[in-house]
């Protein structure tokens, strides 16, 4: 690509998470990955991959590629209506790992809630209206199952989907809970869900269903 000032522009895209290229130069060796993206030389590349940093401006996260790829229009259009109508049996559900050891982190917190049975921990999406969905794929799983996603930090997408996902939308398609107060705080994630009214999740899901195509 050759913009009007007659320089090229440089795109590289990758497939592994930002951080796994990321290690000081100074580490030699790395304690893992590689410090591809701390080299001098890319710094004038745009590097879009599907976990980023917040802070190179030359790095642009991109959503994660899913299973999700319906071969036709119709297709389409009849799993969004399976994602209308169906019914959501779990408040919130968690869909990943982590967070059995010692030290406090969401993950556990999040497990401690769903091993006392007021939710559940499953990878079956489409039964649930909100779980948790740090930055990976599950997060887009999510969306287009018609989940509600549950953020804890705003790294997890708000830092990172700009271009797909815009800042002031994320009040209108998930929920926010700061990981502190959970974590700390001992603020109890369902308390914060179920106090949401019925029509606001109403609306969250209707837009939910409008990001499926993303």
């Amino acid at each position: 690509m050759r913009p009007r000032y007659g320089k090229s522009v440089y795109f590289l895209v990758m497939t592994r998470p930002a951080w796994d290229f990321s290690q000081p130069l100074v580490n030699d060796p790395p304690i893992w990955g590689t410090s591809f993206l701390e080299l001098p030389e890319f710094y004038n590349v745009t590097i879009l991959l599907p976990d980023g940093r917040a802070w190179p401006w030359q790095v642009h996260a991109v959503p994660y590629p899913t299973s999700f790829h319906p071969p036709n229009l119709a297709c389409f259009k009849a799993w969004v209506q399976r994602v209308k109508r169906s019914r959501r049996t779990s408040l919130i559900i968690f869909a990943g790992g982590g967070g059995i050891g010692a030290t406090p982190n969401i993950r556990r917190s999040i497990r401690k809630e769903c091993d006392n049975g007021n939710s559940s921990m499953s990878r079956n999406t489409t039964n649930s209206s909100e779980r948790d969905t740090p930055t990976r794929r599950l997060t887009f799983d999510a969306i287009t199952a018609g989940c509600i996603p549950v953020f804890f930090e705003e790294l997890s997408a708000k830092m990172q989907y700009q271009w797909h996902l815009p800042e002031d939308k994320y009040p209108e398609f998930s929920v926010f809970i700061p990981k502190e107060e959970v974590v700390f705080k001992r603020l109890k994630i369902l308390d914060v869900l179920m106090v949401i009214p019925r029509s606001e999740v109403r609306k969250m899901r209707e837009s939910i269903v409008e990001l499926i195509p993303i």
